[in-house]
């Protein structure tokens, strides 16, 4: 597992379809997203919107701060393609985020 950006995770998301988990104490929510683009606002706020004949966006996360951002690369497993973004924010919430990078 490595560290990267948000823009790098920006770079290997968008466009792709994707499954996203948002997780904290109380609750655990998987979304499945065709076509993504990730967008991130100055307040810290993540949506993910599906490219289609509408632009459909789906808050998703708000938070001040993300403290880390790691990326499991399945490629370097036998007969595996994709990977998985693991995005933690200070406050102990994650998003999992599973997809063919």
């Amino acid at each position: 597992m490595m560290e990267i950006t948000l823009h790098e995770m920006q770079e290997r998301l968008n466009g792709r379809c994707v499954t996203v988990s948002f997780k904290n104490a109380n609750a655990f929510c998987p979304l499945t997203f065709n076509n993504i683009e990730m967008v991130v606002y100055k307040n810290g706020e993540i949506q993910f919107c599906e490219q289609d004949e509408e632009v459909h966006y789906s808050p998703i996360y708000q938070s001040a701060s993300i403290e880390e951002i790691q990326f499991l690369d399945f490629s370097s497993m036998p007969d595996q393609t994709g990977g998985q973004f693991f995005v933690h924010f200070d406050n102990g919430d994650m998003l999992d985020i599973t997809g063919d990078f």
